[in-house]
Parts: structure tokens; C-alpha cells; sequence
């Protein structure tokens, strides 16, 4: 099977029954690739704004660069949300 996007060709190899699972990262790594004609990525043409990745979060806690936001956890953030409903209501 051949998907075609532009000028690239992508083929996938494998099971034809799996591939579905490898769409999305597939279309997200398209639309964070800077084109060569703008110089920008579809998401930022779309959007305004640069992709934000795991891996350009973790870089800028590990550099310590950007804004001094505090880093929660999942859990921490769902038991700060929990209290902030339960003081509206």
C-alpha cells in the first residue's frame, strides 16, 4: 500500500490490517515537518503556533529555558481541578 502526501511517498510495510494504528503518528510527523517552499510546518500555517512535542516539553525542563510554570503530575493536576470545581459549586 502507497500513500502519497505532496511530494513524498510513504509505503507501509507490514499487515495491511494494522496500519490504521500507525496513521496518526504518521499524519502528526507530516504536519510537524517544516515545508521546503514556506519554511513552515502545517500545524504552525494552521494554528499560529509552534508544535509542542514530548520532546521539546522535556527540553526545556531539562534546560530550564521558558516559562517558570510548575510542573504537575496527571494525578495532581485532576486533584487541584477537583478542588477548584468543588469551591465554584
Amino acid at each position: 500500500m502507497v500513500a502519497r502526501s505532496g511530494m513524498e511517498t510513504i509505503i507501509f510495510y507490514g499487515e495491511f490490517h494494522l496500519q490504521h494504528r500507525y496513521l496518526g503518528p504518521l499524519m502528526f510527523t507530516v504536519r510537524a515537518t517544516s515545508e521546503d517552499s514556506t519554511g513552515f510546518t502545517q500545524f504552525e500555517l494552521l494554528y499560529g503556533l509552534r508544535v509542542r512535542t514530548p520532546m521539546t516539553l522535556l527540553k526545556r525542563i531539562w534546560m530550564g529555558e521558558g516559562e517558570n510554570v510548575e510542573v504537575k503530575t496527571a494525578y495532581q493536576y485532576v486533584v487541584d481541578l477537583l478542588e477548584r470545581i468543588e469551591e465554584t459549586c
